[in-house]
């Protein structure tokens, strides 16, 4: 179906913003599976008469959310009482007599709001009103007849004397009842769409009726309330709500005053609210609301329709803080046209004057932001980078911290993470709180740790595959082949295939430890993933030719890691095989220790912070390594990229260090990246 068949069907000339418009209200108000939903005649007629429908509406005189009701209503205790975006009911609830507050209700079941929903008098649809005489029994063989489609008034000299339901909802009828009984006020309220008029009725009592399968209730036939006949004209169409309980004013029933549309982006100080005021919005473009304090107060309410196919934000502007629902991003908006939303003022927080965004708003995020994980903050670290880790922030968040520590900047990364840019001004074990306000409040208090027993300025080499392979050392960076990037156990990671797939660091003298008659001590960290069983080689460094050996990591077929350092001129060979073997699939933090003493046994193996038992082995006459400008093949022999013996997994947080390093430096390295924290 396309624009020109919707014009050409009903001889109408629509722009085509109106009839993209009047197709979606056709798509978000009929079903799908409806009977010639896909006949072009039946489309057309039903266009044409939406388009019709839309142009006689106006506002009803009914709530517009629940906050509008309470504060009408705000010295109700008891009773069952709802809210409801015209024309569909969106909630409701009924109040116990104990604790006299809104806040603490018995919410209607499951079972009842079926029941609800299921009754034909309760459903918001089309109800073809019947009328009979007051002495006039109902027929029992239309029963089922106006249980479904429509409901049955009884007149008496000209007044509406009584109005019959159905008992499909028995148990909210005898909470009526009972409240009834009481002595609460119930009226009923009707939207007579076939004269476009609202109906509102008080009911006298109420009485079980035809072998108590019908409900009928009873209705004062004087005063502000009285209905005339006319007003419930045999066929008419109805929209029945759910009856309110408590009171109107004693002039009778309130009324909606319609002030003029927001066309554009507008700021509210004040001037716009009332409780039976609505402002409709009506754009084709996007239009901005922003609240500011202005000279609201407590208790003040405004309501919004959005009438036109432009998106609808309600933001937050000075001295206020807006709560409930909305999007990711923290933006209140009004998903559908045609819809209501309010904003209701209910409490100050010191001078910001707090308030809620209720009605049809769109669903992404509710309550306030909830952390996770936070990196470490040192003792005299000033400009760290933390990141934290949680839902609810978005690019319009206010963070502020206390004392022990100084927030300079930070950065949206998404609605589950940003950065956070601190200067620590306490020492270790001091805390200090963050607050985050996103429309609601919540406060994480957090730790200065000691400071880093890492010296990071023996760090020579240092990749943290961050989607890349910069060195974050500045020295020279990689040359990633056939790799891709993943999660890793810090952020980011570089996945392996094992087949052809590597990383090459160019020949440097950082990367030579051995000069033909000395070493000198180094060490290697970090984090892999081993995914296959058979051997394969972690890293090497040597030429292409036959000669030119330096050193060499890897696992042989039963998942033990072997570490190589050789002496090419002499032959000679130092080795350690571990005793353990790598866990498969599992996120292992590998460290690699020499102390450059030329011995087997100056190679310290640790897994996970703990220095394992291995084997070693010595073969010929090892003196030194020798310096060659062979490059490290990361996951590759360096001599053979082609080979079948790549690394086949994942592997993160790759360091070079010209230190051997001590048992306590490799468990705070261990530490700082199990909390998600890089060294540099």
């Amino acid at each position: 179906m396309n624009q020109n068949d919707i014009r050409d069907f009903n001889n109408e000339t629509y722009t085509v913003p109106e009839g993209a418009a009047i197709v979606k209200e056709l798509n978000d108000r009929t079903k799908h599976d409806e009977d010639g939903y896909n006949s072009m005649a039946e489309i057309g007629s039903k266009v044409k008469q939406l388009y019709e429908y839309e142009s006689r509406t106006v506002e009803q005189p009914y709530y517009a959310n629940e906050a509008a009701m309470i504060a009408d209503q705000g010295s109700q205790t008891e009773g069952l009482i709802y809210r409801y975006n015209a024309p569909e009911i969106s909630h409701f609830v009924y109040l116990g007599t104990t604790t006299g507050t809104i806040a603490d209700y018995d919410p209607i079941s499951q079972e009842e709001i079926d029941a609800f929903l299921n009754s034909a008098n309760f459903q918001i649809k089309e109800l073809k009103s019947k009328v009979i005489d007051e002495n006039v029994d109902i027929p029992a063989g239309e029963i089922n007849d106006f249980a479904d489609t429509s409901f049955v008034i009884e007149v008496d000299n000209d007044i509406v004397n009584a109005i019959y339901y159905d008992q499909g909802y028995s148990a909210l009828l005898a909470k009526y009842r009972e409240l009834k009984h009481n002595g609460e006020r119930i009226f009923l309220n009707m939207y007579n769409s076939s004269q476009n008029k609202s109906v509102v009725a008080e009911v006298d009592s109420y009485e079980m009726v035809l072998n108590n399968t019908i409900c009928k209730a009873n209705l004062v036939a004087t005063g502000n309330f009285a209905i005339n006949e006319a007003d419930m004209n045999v066929t008419d169409v109805f929209h029945l709500f759910l009856p309110y309980v408590g009171g109107y004013e004693s002039g009778g029933p309130n009324t909606i005053s319609v002030a003029s549309e927001i066309t554009e982006n507008t700021t509210i100080s004040g001037a716009q609210k009332g409780l039976n005021s609505l402002y409709p919005i009506n754009s084709s473009s996007d239009v901005k609301i922003t609240v500011n304090k202005g000279t609201y107060v407590i208790g003040d309410v405004i309501n919004f329709k959005r009438r036109g196919s432009g998106e609808v934000a309600f933001h937050r502007g000075e001295n206020v803080r807006l709560e409930g629902y909305r999007s990711l991003d923290n933006i209140h908006r009004l998903q559908h046209k045609g819809n209501l939303a309010s904003v209701v003022f209910d409490r100050l927080d010191g001078d910001v004057l707090v308030g809620t965004v209720i009605g049809d708003i769109s669903k992404g995020y509710t309550g306030p932001v909830t952390t996770s994980f936070y990196g470490n903050l040192r003792e005299d670290e000033v400009g760290k980078s933390v990141t934290v880790i949680g839902m609810g922030f978005s690019e319009n968040i206010l963070i502020s911290v206390s004392e022990n520590a100084i927030l300079n900047s930070w950065t949206f990364v998404s609605d589950t993470e940003i950065t956070l840019n601190l200067d620590a001004v306490g020492d270790e074990g001091d805390t200090f709180d963050i607050l985050y306000d996103n429309g609601d409040l919540s406060t994480d208090t957090v730790t200065i740790i000691g400071s880093l027993d890492v010296p990071t300025a023996n760090i020579k080499r240092y990749f943290k595959f961050n989607s890349n392979t910069t060195d974050a050392a500045g020295v020279e960076n990689g040359t990633a082949t056939n790799v891709t990037y993943g999660t890793g156990k810090v952020n980011n990671c570089i996945e392996l295939t094992g087949n052809q797939s590597y990383v090459i660091l160019p020949n440097h003298t950082d990367l030579n430890f051995g000069n033909g008659t000395t070493d000198s001590p180094f060490s290697f960290d970090f984090w892999v993933k081993r995914k296959i069983g058979t051997g394969r080689f972690l890293l090497s460094k040597r030429l292409s030719g036959p000669s030119g050996h330096q050193y060499q990591i890897r696992t042989d077929n039963s998942g033990k890691l072997i570490v190589e350092l050789f002496d090419d001129s002499t032959g000679g060979q130092i080795s350690v095989t571990t005793v353990p073997t790598l866990n498969q699939d599992e996120w292992l933090h590998i460290a690699i220790t020499y102390d450059g003493q030329s011995l087997a046994s100056g190679i310290l193996v640790y897994i996970n912070g703990v220095s394992v038992s291995v084997t070693t082995s010595s073969q010929g006459s090892y003196v030194a390594m020798e310096a060659f400008s062979g490059d490290l093949a990361l996951g590759t022999q360096s001599w053979n990229l082609t080979t079948s013996s790549s690394w086949d997994g994942d592997f993160d947080e790759f360091r070079v260090w010209n230190i051997a390093l001590t048992l306590g430096q490799i468990q705070s390295i261990l530490d700082l990246n199990n909390n998600g924290t890089e060294l540099l």
